[in-house]
Formats: C-alpha cells, structure tokens, sequence
C-alpha cells in the first residue's frame, strides 16, 4: 500500500528496531467484508523483556490462561496478533546475526513460529498504528489442502517447534501453548478417519501433549469438559470413537 516504505523510514529515524508491526486492511471476499486490523499491543516501542511479556504469547499458541478466559468469557485472546510474516518488518542484520531462518518442516502456522523466534531475540520492536499492507482472503486454495496432508505429523512439527523456542526461555512450555496442544487433538480426531487412529495416538502420546492434558482446567462448557475429562482418564479411544459416531450423525463439533 501507498505509505509503506515512508512509514517505516520515519519509524527507523527514531531508533533502530529489529522488528516493526504494523496494520493492514483485510478484504475478505468469502464473507464480502473489508476491515482495517491494526496492531494490538499498545507500546510503540518494546523492549525484549515487554516484547516477550506482552507480545511472544500472542504468536506461540494458546495457552491455559487463554483457554480459562474463553471458560469465563467466550473468548480465546482477544489480543491475539495476526501471525502473517507480511505485516512486519524486519531488520536484515538481525536474522544473520541470529540465523533465523523459516523451518522446511513448519507447514502450519510457519508465519507463526518465525515471528515467535524474532520476537523472542529481538532487542527492540516498534509497531506502527497504520494500514500499511492490504490483504484479500479468496476461497480455499492449494495451500490448505497441504496443510491438511499429513496433519499429524504437521502437528508434532508444530510442537517440536514451540518447544525448541520456549526452551531458551525462563517460560513454562506446559502452559505458554497447552490451549493449542490439546485443542489439536480435537482437530485432529475432527479431520481423521478410524484407519488414522494410530497416527493419533503417536500425537496423544508425546510427552508435552501429556503434560498439556494435565494443566488444562476444568469448565461449564459441555463439548469442551466432556473430552478434557475422557482426555484427563486416558480413555482416548472412546473419545475418538464418540467424535466419529457424531460426525456420522451429523451432531455439530465446534466448540
């Protein structure tokens, strides 16, 4: 968009910034709406202490404290960042000096874990309060089919990801994405099949999903405590067999 290069050379002429978020407009032509997203965080300036305070959990994952308030409120994070790797700047030297590269074995939410690995090295961010990028949703394309080819070994790369990045970190990887960790395997019991059912359980079974089933809480919502519960007493099977049985039927999943 017209303004993207002035803006960011006006920002860059009051300090030197490893990363800098900005807004965009979003045209969804699926739903037929426009809408201006702006960055959410409110400091136009970030230290690395402030960035991996306030931004870093808004790009890992969800975690348990995103899933009590979606318990109490009915929503997830409402500060929650677009991931997109295109509403950012980023400062060449940075990534060599950091050797931050994207990951061949990242195919979902790649964007996602590359802004986590900057933000969490970054010594300063800015964000700019301005639409600077314009971005148009279209109908499902070749991309989503490759995310959903071989879902689960995606997701294990996900996880190893997230793990790696919070493990340099003074974080709890139990908590900072356990939202995201168990609600894949809803995804993943949601999208399979019954033949699919051992690649499932080489998910469940990995230790950071376990630890994850462990620190989730307990809430009022019926779709959501029933499986955290069967989730809770190991009964994994009989969970996935309910979720099929109600696909079959037709009974909604979504939670």
């Amino acid at each position: 968009m017209q303004g993207l290069l002035e803006s960011l050379d006006e920002k860059l002429n009051t300090a030197v910034f490893d990363m800098i978020l900005y807004g965009f407009v979003e045209e969804n032509q699926i739903r037929n709406s426009v809408q201006n997203i702006l960055p959410k965080i409110e400091n136009d300036i970030l230290s690395n202490k402030e960035a991996i305070e306030k931004l870093f959990p808004q790009y890992i994952g969800y975690s348990v404290e995103h899933v009590k308030n979606w318990l109490h409120t009915g929503e997830f994070n409402p500060k929650k960042e677009w991931g997109s790797v295109w509403r950012v700047a980023y400062r060449r030297e940075f990534l060599i000096e950091n050797k931050i590269l994207f990951d061949s074995k990242i195919v979902l939410n790649e964007d996602g874990i590359f802004n986590a690995l900057c933000i969490s090295r970054a010594e300063k961010i800015g964000t700019i309060n301005k639409c600077l990028y314009y971005y148009i949703v279209r109908t499902t394309g070749s991309m989503s089919q490759r995310m959903k080819e071989n879902l689960v070994q995606n997701k294990l790369a996900l996880l190893e990801a997230r793990e790696n990045i919070t493990s340099k970190m003074e974080k709890s990887s139990e908590n900072i994405f356990a939202g995201s960790t168990v609600f894949s395997i809803f995804e993943l019991m949601a999208t399979s099949n019954l033949q699919s059912w051992n690649s499932i359980q080489r998910y469940i079974h990995h230790p950071l999903v376990q630890s994850s089933i462990k620190v989730m809480p307990i809430g009022v919502k019926f779709k959501y405590t029933v499986p955290i519960v069967l989730l809770k007493l190991k009964w994994n099977y009989f969970l996935f067999l309910s979720i099929q049985l109600c696909k079959k039927i037709g009974v909604s999943l979504n939670l």
